[in-house]
Protein backbone atom coordinates (compact mmCIF):
# COMPACT_ATOMS: atom_id res chain seq x y z
CA UNK A 1 0.00 0.00 0.00
CA UNK A 2 1.15 3.65 -0.49
CA UNK A 3 1.45 5.88 2.46
CA UNK A 4 -1.58 7.99 2.74
CA UNK A 5 0.80 10.94 2.48
CA UNK A 6 1.34 10.23 -1.10
CA UNK A 7 0.47 12.34 -3.70
CA UNK A 8 0.07 10.76 -7.09
CA UNK A 9 1.75 12.72 -10.41
CA UNK A 10 -1.06 14.64 -12.20
CA UNK A 11 1.71 13.98 -15.25
CA UNK A 12 3.24 10.45 -14.41
CA UNK A 13 2.77 7.76 -17.07
CA UNK A 14 -0.51 5.53 -17.25
CA UNK A 15 -0.75 1.99 -17.88
CA UNK A 16 -3.15 0.20 -19.68
CA UNK A 17 -4.63 -2.89 -18.54
CA UNK A 18 -2.66 -4.78 -21.25
CA UNK A 19 1.02 -2.97 -20.32
CA UNK A 20 0.19 -4.16 -16.37
CA UNK A 21 -0.66 -7.79 -18.06
CA UNK A 22 2.79 -7.55 -19.87
CA UNK A 23 4.66 -6.68 -16.71
CA UNK A 24 2.88 -9.33 -14.74
CA UNK A 25 2.91 -11.72 -17.18
CA UNK A 26 -0.67 -12.33 -16.83
CA UNK A 27 -3.82 -11.53 -19.28
CA UNK A 28 -5.24 -8.45 -20.01
CA UNK A 29 -8.77 -10.04 -18.21
CA UNK A 30 -6.83 -10.78 -15.28
CA UNK A 31 -5.54 -7.26 -14.78
CA UNK A 32 -8.92 -5.58 -15.22
CA UNK A 33 -10.93 -8.32 -12.79
CA UNK A 34 -8.41 -7.64 -10.09
CA UNK A 35 -8.68 -3.52 -10.36
CA UNK A 36 -12.34 -4.39 -9.61
CA UNK A 37 -11.82 -6.49 -6.78
CA UNK A 38 -9.94 -3.37 -5.36
CA UNK A 39 -6.40 -6.31 -5.51
CA UNK A 40 -4.95 -3.73 -7.68
CA UNK A 41 -4.45 0.23 -7.45
CA UNK A 42 -6.30 1.69 -10.49
CA UNK A 43 -8.96 4.39 -11.65
CA UNK A 44 -11.38 4.86 -14.13
CA UNK A 45 -10.62 7.59 -16.72
CA UNK A 46 -13.84 8.23 -18.42
CA UNK A 47 -14.65 4.71 -19.56
CA UNK A 48 -11.27 3.33 -19.12
CA UNK A 49 -9.48 1.60 -16.43
CA UNK A 50 -5.88 3.58 -16.15
CA UNK A 51 -2.81 2.37 -14.12
CA UNK A 52 -0.61 4.57 -12.49
CA UNK A 53 3.53 3.58 -13.00
CA UNK A 54 4.27 4.24 -9.32
CA UNK A 55 1.23 2.68 -7.92
CA UNK A 56 2.10 -0.47 -9.76
CA UNK A 57 5.40 -0.65 -8.72
CA UNK A 58 4.80 -0.43 -5.21
CA UNK A 59 2.43 -3.08 -5.44
CA UNK A 60 4.80 -5.22 -7.18
CA UNK A 61 7.28 -4.43 -4.54
CA UNK A 62 5.22 -4.88 -1.71
CA UNK A 63 4.18 -8.29 -3.09
CA UNK A 64 8.25 -8.93 -3.17
CA UNK A 65 9.03 -7.98 0.46
CA UNK A 66 6.28 -9.85 1.71
CA UNK A 67 7.64 -13.36 -0.54
CA UNK A 68 10.93 -12.92 1.28
CA UNK A 69 9.21 -12.43 4.52
CA UNK A 70 7.16 -15.33 4.40
CA UNK A 71 10.31 -17.27 2.81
Amino acid sequence: MLPSHHEPNPIEPLLTARQVAEILSLSAHTILDWAEAGRLPSFKLGHAVRFRQSEIAAWIAERHRSAEAAA
